[in-house]
């Protein structure tokens, strides 16, 4: 059995339009379908005629969701639920699961108009089969736009379990503003993922995890330091 660190050359991770997909390298005799069902090079982006016609945090969305699937794509099951020796931290398939989940409880409460993420309901599947998780990450990057459709507004109740006495605990809330916080929540969590990964041997894009803000700043000092040199 191939350990937690092989099989996966190229880095993974990526945070273009097309989810990185570029750089992955998908071995055919373990993934003989995942290259044709990934799909991620299909999603809204920034090269995308869609772009123009949905509002950016839909787009941002479903890019995070679709660098998800990518990564998911690429993993065995053995790289998937590999946590590093001598940490406590979850593994990658962990990860993902708690971001799908919660992406999922939005959705699905759209209509009441009251979220309660603590909730949830839980699928283990997503946490040991990466498979699984790919093609949900997939659905629910595909479907987000036309489940928010006009709904970007539309006022929310949500629930933060802090007490035990949760009565007092909703928040007023917006479909929008609850989709900027899942984008951050799954960047942080994508953080997690990367960092996870690089203790057990397996490459990660660098800017897999990373925010778009810091992505920004980066690039702003990288060009600041090729004009001091080149000066």
């Amino acid at each position: 059995m191939a350990g937690p660190g092989s099989g996966t050359a190229a880095a993974v991770g990526g945070g273009d339009a097309d989810c990185g997909i570029h750089r992955l390298r998908l071995d055919p005799q373990r993934h003989p379908q995942r290259r044709r069902t990934c799909g991620a090079d299909r999603l809204p982006g920034s090269n995308h005629p869609m772009t123009d016609t949905l509002p950016a945090i839909v787009v941002r969305s479903a890019t995070v969701l679709g660098q998800g699937a990518a990564l998911a794509a690429v993993l065995t099951p053995e790289q998937y639920t590999a946590v590093a020796p001598g940490t406590v931290a979850s593994s990658v398939g962990a990860h993902l699961r708690h971001c799908i989940e919660f992406y999922r409880t939005l959705l699905a409460t759209l209509a009441s108009g009251r979220v309660d993420y603590d909730l949830r309901p839980r699928d283990a599947r997503l946490e040991t089969e990466p498979l699984h998780a790919m093609l949900q990450l997939q659905a629910l990057a595909r479907g987000l736009s036309e489940q928010v459709q006009g709904r970007l507004d539309q006022p929310l109740r949500v629930r933060h379990d802090y007490t035990e006495a949760r009565d007092e605990d909703w928040s007023d809330s917006s479909v929008r503003r609850e989709l900027h916080f899942l984008f951050s929540h799954t960047v942080h969590h994508y953080a997690l993922i990367a960092a996870q990964l690089r203790q057990i041997g397996i490459p990660v894009a660098d800017d897999f995890g990373v925010s778009p803000a810091t992505l920004r700043f980066r690039q702003v000092c990288g060009l600041a330091s090729a004009q001091a040199v080149a000066s």
